[in-house]
């Protein structure tokens, strides 16, 4: 199993309607990125991956895929990294643009599930993740946005290119998949002494309060509730305000990070 697992794992003040809408936006700026490649530049490798630009296109397409039926999840995380490549050798093409094709038609049909489902059933519905995870609906759709992000960018090193994050999306990504994170959170980490880091962004002032150590981990959002929960009670918790999308960045350990408190929070993690 992984480092550590909670029966059911929630990310709070999480719209789901902003999940989706930002899982298409981000989707479709992918898809762009691999219709102007030479069918050559699939070759090329991409820093710091083992795949090249081809094979971290079809990663992402297999990712959309197990959303829309393909149920297999592994319980480990070295396991996770062997189902991956199980699965991108199942896909015949290393064709940016047939990739870039077979990708659009998916995410398509994907997105008019999730526009079709209400906010009450996606926070109500369990979903499988790996580690032994379960989520609802939201929560697991934030694996799904983090990996557009970083492997947008990924291609983009790879092909030479610029690939814009927006801040409003790294910080969606991060308030929703930083709970689920934890089968990456480092053992030592997890089985050390408590710490806890409470961060927020501009423009939301939503603290996101992340723990570790005594053999547990947890993420957590207090302040403001989002239009998909219903009201609580706030809780008053003081948080340091960082760039939402170099957090971002130094979470997936995709940049080094100045920020010293980003810096300590992207140091509980394994490579993601």
């Amino acid at each position: 199993m992984g480092n550590v697992t909670q029966d059911i794992v929630r990310a709070d003040r999480v719209s789901y309607a902003d999940m989706v809408e930002a899982i298409d936006s981000v989707g479709n700026a992918f898809i762009s990125q691999l219709c102007v490649l030479h069918p050559n530049d699939g070759e090329r490798p991409v820093p710091q991956l083992e795949w090249t630009v081809a094979e971290t296109a079809v990663h992402m397409l297999t990712i959309v895929r197990r959303g829309l039926g393909d149920r297999r999840r592994s319980e480990t995380i070295p396991g996770l990294a062997v189902l991956n490549d199980e699965c991108i050798a199942e896909v015949g093409t290393r064709v940016p643009l047939e990739i870039a094709d077979a990708l659009t038609e998916d995410k398509a049909r994907l997105i008019r599930i999730l526009r079709g489902q209400t906010a009450e059933f996606a926070r109500e519905r369990s979903f499988p993740l790996h580690a032994g995870l379960l989520t609802d609906i939201p929560t697991a759709l934030s694996y799904m946005l983090f990996d557009f992000l970083a492997h947008g960018l990924d291609i983009a090193r790879g092909i030479g290119q610029e690939w814009q994050i927006r801040p409003e999306d790294a910080a969606l990504a991060l308030r929703a998949c930083l709970p689920a994170l934890g089968p990456w959170a480092k053992e030592e980490v997890v089985n050390g002494p408590a710490q806890e880091i409470a961060l927020s962004f501009p423009g939301d002032g939503d603290p996101l309060v992340i723990q570790v150590g005594d053999g547990s981990y947890a993420a957590q959002s207090y302040g403001i509730t989002s239009s998909d929960n219903p009201p609580e009670m706030a809780v008053e918790v003081v948080s340091i305000e960082v760039d939402p999308v170099d957090a971002f960045l130094a979470v997936a350990g995709r940049a080094s990070t100045r920020d010293p408190h980003v810096a300590r929070l992207a140091g509980w993690f394994d490579p993601i």
